[in-house]
């Protein structure tokens, strides 16, 4: 049996008297408990400590993963507003394209444009400030042979039917724009064959015409709003289109020369 061993006591406790008359430990001292109930006590508490640390985040893994949440997000808005802003930008090219379309139908169809035509026929150019009317020799590889009369003008967006003579005044109440739209058919005569108006812009402002020619048998050239001059071509056409506020497309200055001029 392993020698009793003395401890002081804690107040208000202290190893009760025996009975069988074993010694009794001094006063205010008590029985010290026996050598193997310490480390049984500590490993309890350490046990207790880690399954209490086991059934919760510590503060550090939560702000990790608050950290990590942030992040994800941030990446996640990151894509979605790249991935708009290149929609935008695709979308604004793409009708940029169609406006360079445009352009360069309006280039071949005045550099085309021809002064000579049948005796008892109509003028073959005339101009006003938001219209014009010209004969062109047509494209063999897409129509038929003979000349072209072709009319340019503007019309509602709501309706499309026929170029406008008046400007864009004439888009009435209701319009949320105009279209620059082309009315081409056969030359066959003072009235050209029926061709229903297709539009080439869409949505736009308005568009304005600049004549530079001469006007008169003096070698003078002058810019107009205007040319009647039935024998005679202008050297230079300017061509000017505008878009409605907010609008991202863009044009650009346009002068073509008359390849039929003289």
């Amino acid at each position: 049996m392993p020698p009793r061993r003395w401890a002081r006591a804690p107040p208000g406790r202290a190893c009760a008297s025996s009975a069988s008359g074993r010694a009794r430990p001094p006063s205010g001292w008590s029985c010290a408990p026996p050598s193997w109930e310490a480390p049984v006590a500590e490993a309890a508490a350490i046990g207790g400590a880690a399954r209490e640390s086991e059934a919760g985040f510590t503060l550090v893994e939560v702000l990790v993963s608050l950290a990590l949440v942030a992040l994800l997000s941030l990446l996640l808005l990151q894509g979605a507003w790249t991935a708009t802003r290149m929609s935008r930008h695709l979308a604004a090219a793409e009708r940029q394209a169609s406006v360079q379309a445009v352009r360069d139908h309006l280039r071949r169809t005045l550099e085309d444009a021809v002064a000579g035509i049948g005796a008892g026929r109509s003028a073959a150019f005339a101009g006003g400030p938001d219209r014009l009317l010209l004969v062109t020799d047509s494209e063999r590889t897409v129509e038929a042979g003979g000349q072209m009369r072709v009319h340019l003008g503007l019309a509602p967006s709501a309706t499309g039917l026929a170029p406008s003579t008046t400007g864009p005044g004439a888009s009435g109440s209701g319009t949320t724009g105009l279209d620059l739209v082309e009315a081409r058919g056969l030359d066959r005569g003072v009235r050209a064959e029926a061709a229903r108006p297709e539009p080439l812009l869409r949505g736009i402002a308005g568009w304005s015409l600049r004549y530079y020619g001469r006007r008169s048998p003096t070698p003078l050239a002058t810019w107009g709003e205007t040319w009647d001059v039935g024998d005679r071509l202008p050297f230079l056409v300017s061509v000017t289109v505008a878009f409605p506020q907010g609008d991202p497309r863009a044009w650009a200055p346009l002068a073509v020369p008359i390849g039929g001029a003289r």
